[in-house]
C-alpha cells in the first residue's frame, strides 16, 4: 500500500471478552455491569464497602497487564471502555473515618508515679520508683495487631535510665536500649514492629528502670505515645462485644476495695470514704465510634449504687444501678477512659460488656445486604431504612419487610437516601424469619455456579445474580442459596411491600422480556450468547 508494509490487529466487534473481579478483595465488594463485554463497550463498576470502609478508586488491567483508564462518574460509580481482551477489576477499601484508636492515654498502671510537670502543664513526668512496669495493657481496650499498626512513636522532652518493653505474641518480648534525652529538647523514639521482629498481637508497652538511679521520662503531652498506622490499614469494628471481667476490675489505689471471688461470686465491696471507687481504666480507650454503650448486668447493688462513665474530655455520665441489665448508651463523643463504681457498698456482677456500634452502608443504588451475627437488630429504630428477608418463588425474589430480627439474620436493606446508617440492637427479636433464604457469609463461602446468588446491579438491573464457581463472597455480606438449576438472574417480584417500585418493575421487565439475536430474530428460549433485550445488549453465560 503506497509502497509500504503495514500491520494491523483484527478485532471482532461482536466477540465478548470476560470482565473478571479479582480475588482477595477485602472490606468490601465491587461488581461490574457486565460479566462480558465487546470491544468499545462501556462497563460500569459499583462498589459496596463494608461498614466503616470506603473505596479507593478501582483499577482495571487487560491481559497484558496494561492499566486502563477508569473514570469517576461522580455518582459513586466508575466506568471504563472495554479493550479487545479480557480484563480484571481490582479495588482497595480503606477506613472511611480516621483511625480512632491510635493513641495511648498516659497513666501509671502499677508502681511509680506520673504527674503534670510544674514548668509546663502540657508535659507529663513518669517517674519509676522501683523495678515495676508502669505502662499500657493494650488488650484492655482491644487487641493491637501488627497487621494494623507499623510501630510505636514516643515524643519526649527528657529521659533518664529508662527502657521501653513491648510484649507480643505468645512469649515475645522486645526491649529497647536505654532511652536518654537532654531536658528542653524534643526527642522521638520510633520503633518499627517489623524491623524489630515484633509480630502478631501486641499485648503491652511498658517502661521500667535500667538502674537504681533516678529513672524517669517526660512526655510532651497526654497523647505523646501513639501507634503508627500501616499504610492503608484501618481499625476494624470489633467482631464481638468487649467483655469487662471481674479479674480486670481495678480500685483507686488506696486499698478501699475488697474483692470476693469465692464460688465465682464476682462480688466486691467499696468501703466508705472520699475518693474511693472501683472500675476499669481503658489504657487504649474505648472510642465511641466503635462502641455505642455498656451493659452492666448486676445481681446485687447497694442502695444508691451508681456507675460513672468518664470521657477523655473530662465529661462524665452517671447512671444509678439496679439489679438486672443496666444499659448505658454513650452521650458524649470521643474516648472512654474510665468506667467507675463510685458509691460505697457491695456490688455483685454478672456479665458486663461494651456493645458494638453497628453501621450499614447503602449506596446510591439504594440497596445493600447486611447481617449481624452477634446481636439482634431493630431496623425499625433507624429512620429512613427498611429491612427485608428474602425467599425465592420461581424466578422471582419475594421480599418481606421485617423490623426486630434475631442475631445471625441476613436482610436486604433499602433506603431512599444513600449513606451510612447506625443500627440499634434489641433484646426483643419478635420477627419470624424461618422462611428467610438469605445467609451471612463468613468469608469462606464461594459460588458453585449453580445455587449461590448475591445482590448486584448487573446487566439485568438490580437483583440477585448467580455467583461463578470459586468466586468468594466477602465476609459479612448476604447471599441466597437456592435449588440448583435456577436462572442466571432472579429479580424482585411477588408480594414485595415497601421496596422501591421502580427496581421491582425493572426486574420484572427483564424476567418477562423478549429476546432477539443480533440479526433481529426473536428467540423464544435463549441459551448462552449475546442478545438484544429492551434495546440493551444482554449476555447469557
Amino acid at each position: 500500500m503506497n509502497g509500504g508494509t503495514y500491520t494491523y490487529t483484527s478485532v471482532d466487534l461482536l466477540y465478548a471478552h470476560d470482565v473478571s473481579i479479582a480475588e482477595g478483595i477485602t472490606n468490601g465488594t465491587v461488581t461490574a455491569s457486565k460479566s462480558k463485554a465487546v470491544y468499545g463497550e462501556t462497563v460500569t463498576l459499583t462498589a459496596a464497602p463494608a461498614a466503616g470502609y470506603a473505596l479507593v478508586k478501582p483499577t482495571v488491567t487487560d491481559e497484558n497487564s496494561g492499566s486502563l483508564t477508569v473514570t469517576d462518574n461522580g455518582d459513586g460509580t466508575y466506568s471504563f471502555t472495554m479493550p479487545a481482551t479480557a480484563v480484571t477489576v481490582n479495588a482497595t477499601f480503606t477506613s472511611a473515618t480516621a483511625l480512632s484508636t491510635d493513641r495511648l492515654i498516659i497513666y501509671n498502671k502499677k508502681n511509680g508515679s506520673i504527674a503534670q510537670d510544674e514548668g509546663n502543664s502540657n508535659y507529663r513526668n513518669l517517674w519509676v520508683d522501683n523495678d515495676e512496669y508502669p505502662g499500657w495493657d493494650l488488650t484492655v481496650g482491644r487487641p493491637v495487631t501488627t497487621d494494623e499498626f507499623a510501630g510505636i512513636q514516643v515524643l519526649y522532652r527528657r529521659a533518664m535510665n529508662i527502657k521501653m518493653q513491648v510484649t507480643y505474641g505468645v512469649n515475645g518480648v522486645w526491649t529497647s536500649d536505654v532511652i536518654t534525652g537532654e531536658e528542653g529538647s524534643s526527642h522521638i523514639l520510633s520503633v518499627n514492629f517489623a524491623d524489630k521482629g515484633i509480630s502478631g498481637v501486641v499485648k503491652s508497652i511498658k517502661f521500667f528502670r535500667n538502674s537504681n538511679a533516678d529513672t524517669m521520662i517526660q512526655f510532651e503531652s497526654t497523647d505523646a505515645v501513639s501507634l503508627k498506622t500501616e499504610e492503608g490499614a484501618s481499625a476494624p469494628t470489633p467482631a464481638s462485644s468487649l467483655t469487662l471481667t471481674y479479674e480486670t476490675l481495678m480500685d483507686s489505689g488506696n486499698s478501699s476495695v475488697e474483692k470476693d471471688n469465692t464460688d465465682n461470686k464476682q462480688q466486691f465491696k467499696i468501703n466508705e470514704g472520699d475518693g474511693h471507687w472501683a472500675g476499669w481504666i481503658f489504657t487504649l480507650p474505648i472510642p465511641t465510634t466503635l462502641y455505642k454503650g455498656v451493659n452492666f448486668n448486676m445481681t446485687s447493688v447497694p442502695t444508691n449504687g451508681a456507675i460513672e462513665i468518664v470521657y477523655e474530655s473530662s465529661e462524665t455520665q452517671t447512671l444509678k444501678l439496679s439489679e438486672g441489665n443496666n444499659i448505658v448508651n454513650f452521650v458524649h463523643s470521643g474516648y472512654i477512659t474510665q468506667i467507675k463504681f463510685n458509691v460505697a457498698g457491695t456490688y455483685r456482677m454478672g456479665e458486663c460488656s461494651a456493645s458494638n456500634t453497628y453501621l450499614a452502608k447503602v449506596t446510591d443504588l439504594n440497596y445493600a445486604t447486611y447481617g449481624s451475627v452477634n446481636d439482634a437488630i431493630d431496623y425499625s429504630a433507624t429512620s429512613g431504612l427498611k429491612a427485608y428477608i428474602a425467599k425465592v418463588d420461581g424466578n422471582k425474589v419475594k421480599l418481606t419487610e421485617v423490623k426486630k430480627v434475631p442475631a445471625n439474620t441476613a436482610v436486604v436493606l433499602y433506603a431512599k437516601t444513600a449513606g451510612t446508617y447506625t443500627l440499634s440492637t434489641t433484646t426483643e427479636a419478635t420477627e419470624d424469619v424461618s422462611a428467610n433464604q438469605l445467609h451471612i457469609s463468613d468469608g469462606t463461602v464461594e459460588g458453585d455456579g449453580s445455587s449461590i446468588y448475591v445482590l448486584a446491579n448487573g446487566s439485568n438491573d438490580v437483583g440477585f445474580y448467580l455467583v461463578e464457581n470459586g468466586s468468594a463472597i466477602t465476609a459479612g455480606k448476604a447471599y441466597l442459596k437456592v435449588t440448583s438449576g435456577a436462572p442466571q438472574f432472579i429479580g424482585f417480584g411477588g408480594d414485595t411491600t415497601g421496596i422501591n417500585e421502580e427496581l421491582r418493575v425493572k426486574s420484572e421487565e427483564f424476567a418477562t422480556a423478549q429476546y432477539y439475536d443480533l440479526q433481529g430474530r426473536h428467540v423464544a428460549q435463549p441459551t448462552k450468547g449475546l442478545y438484544i433485550v429492551n434495546g440493551k445488549k444482554v449476555i447469557i453465560k
